[in-house]
């Protein structure tokens, strides 16, 4: 069980991350830099919430342990909002 929760969590963060790597990349390209930052930055945190949310009641229903649903929220939550960071820092 936790090997798939880790693989799913790697998952998601390297899907959460390819998209501000891309919008950092063309945004350099194109010169307004600042403005595509500020935006990936105010939706990655958000995305990350309404992951961690969606997928607590599905990890608690699937497996019933409130402490695997919970640290997966937080795993998720932690990894989708770095991912953005990194994404946009190292593209």
């Amino acid at each position: 069980m936790l090997a798939s929760l880790i693989l799913g969590i790697v998952y998601v963060a390297d899907a959460e991350g390819s998209q501000p790597r891309l919008r950092s990349s063309e945004a350099d390209g194109w010169g307004d830099g600042r403005e595509v930052v500020e935006r990936e930055l105010l939706t990655g945190v958000p995305v990350g919430v309404t992951v961690a949310i969606a997928f607590y009641p599905l990890a608690l229903g699937r497996w019933g342990d409130l402490e695997v649903a919970i640290s997966t929220a937080l795993a998720l939550l932690a990894t989708c909002s770095t991912a953005t960071v990194l994404g946009i820092a190292l593209p």
